[in-house]
């Protein structure tokens, strides 16, 4: 959180069928890492890209997140 306001970003993720579970990748100095160091609750929102707004469809959802390493 910079000047404690959330940082949002778009990114592509893995889904592994380990029950709910959600994995993505990234560097270990990004602003993404330090955030969830510093408060583990997340949010997300899956969706499509859609010209037509009455179109759009997805999920949103929030949850726990953990740092994993190597």
């Amino acid at each position: 959180m910079k000047n404690n306001y959330p940082h949002r970003f778009v990114m592509a993720f893995a889904y592994a069928n380990d029950g709910f579970k959600l994995y993505f990748m990234t560097g270990h100095a990004c602003q993404k890492v330090q955030n969830i160091q510093r408060c583990n609750k997340v949010s997300l929102t899956v969706d499509r890209e859609c010209e037509d707004w009455a179109q759009i469809k997805g999920l949103s959802m929030g949850g726990m997140a953990a740092v994993l390493s190597e």
